[in-house]
């Protein structure tokens, strides 16, 4: 029943513009949400779920994966586990005080270039203003997660992985400054970034920058080619991405 993501994760619970904090993004708490990161971090829930995966018990709040699992399919927990429970088996016995977030998501927002019709008012800056004038309901939009980067900061020695999620990323300031502050201070030759993009928006310092990680993952959202995903995804240009593409591949970064 274990799952290395709480030992060494800092995620945030979705489907919300206020999320808390959480092992993972399916994870649903049974206590009150956190929105403090030591707290959370040293809660007593959180220890809770520790205990009850040392024991082969499962967390209520962890039902999703082991549902997925109860009906043949393949959970997170199963997919996080083939790359990260090895590397990190003996967090698994350490004290709970001696524990520190190895895997931080950092939401930048609803801050994007695109108006992308499958996509929500409070995803996309860019969709808000196209929802309010023909009258679909209406969620306040994600705000960029200044406690993550901040914790990424002070924990930039020990952080491992990092995810970089939107809205565009690579489109907010702060994310391409926390890029080029890890990688200027050395903190990415250990940190593998996981970065979801429309890759409408690259440059050679961000390049560069990203090129002194340890590893990259770059994940394209695409849902058609040429002219019928530009359709789909109002601003994008198919030609602008198909070429960002080609660049990060010559540049020996990973393009899924």
């Amino acid at each position: 029943t274990t799952c290395i993501l709480p030992w060494i994760a800092l995620d945030r619970n979705a489907d919300t513009s206020d999320p808390a904090f959480a092992p993972c993004c399916l994870y649903q708490s049974q206590d009150r949400p956190q929105h403090n990161f030591e707290e959370y971090w040293h809660s007593d829930e959180l220890r809770k779920v520790r205990e009850q995966m040392r024991n082969g018990d499962k967390p209520a709040g962890c039902w999703k994966c082991y549902n997925d699992e109860e009906h043949g399919q393949k959970s997170m927990r199963q997919s996080v586990n083939e790359s990260r429970l090895g590397p990190h088996t003996e967090l698994i016995e350490a004290d709970h005080d001696d524990l520190k977030p190895l895997q931080i998501k950092l939401l930048s927002g609803a801050s994007c270039n695109l108006a992308c019709r499958m996509c929500q008012s409070h995803v996309s800056s860019k969709v808000y203003p196209v929802w309010e004038s023909i009258g679909m309901p209406l969620k306040d939009p994600y705000k960029y997660d200044y406690a993550s980067e901040e914790i990424i900061r002070k924990n930039a020695e020990s952080v491992r992985y990092l995810d970089l999620m939107g809205g565009e990323p690579f489109y907010h300031k702060k994310i391409v400054k926390l890029i080029s502050w890890l990688a200027d201070n050395r903190h990415s030759e250990h940190i593998t970034v996981y970065v979801t993009t429309n890759a409408m928006i690259l440059n050679d310092r961000l390049i560069s920058d990203l090129k002194k990680f340890e590893n990259v993952v770059i994940i394209v959202s695409l849902d058609a080619v040429g002219k019928k995903h530009e359709y789909i995804r109002p601003g994008a240009v198919w030609e602008t991405i198909v070429a960002n593409i080609e660049r990060l591949q010559r540049n020996n970064l990973n393009v899924i």
